[in-house]
């Protein structure tokens, strides 16, 4: 496989795949040369590349996220969100305003963790 290409995995009508026109089975990450070009113009870096370890991080973690069954939660929650207008005015609806708000990033100074419960 050539280097800095990764294969991407999903379940099929997953979230991944409606997210793109025309989704990919394999997807190359690289730095354009006009890019490198003005960068080097300008004395700026060139932007780097994902971290292969972080993205291999990532795929573990969504596999894990896969088995437990969190995944399909997250998915479950997403529909809802796009399906509801409004909440609920009698509480019916906490579920998904919990569930919405503890995929947001706690951040404390410079340090935020994010936190499914």
């Amino acid at each position: 496989m050539q280097a800095n290409t990764y294969t991407v995995c999903g379940r099929p009508g997953g979230h991944i795949f409606k997210l793109a026109a025309k989704p990919q089975e394999q997807v190359t990450f690289s730095v354009p040369g006009d890019v490198i070009r003005e960068c080097e113009a300008k004395g700026s870096p060139i932007p780097a590349l994902p971290d292969p370890e972080l993205i291999a991080l990532h795929a573990a973690c969504a596999r894990v996220a896969h088995m437990s069954g969190a995944a399909e939660y997250l998915d479950i929650l997403e529909r809802d969100a796009e399906e509801m207008a409004v909440l609920a005015s009698d509480g019916s609806s906490a579920y998904l305003l919990r569930g919405l708000l503890s995929l947001v990033p706690a951040c404390v100074g410079e340090h935020c963790i994010s936190h499914l419960s």
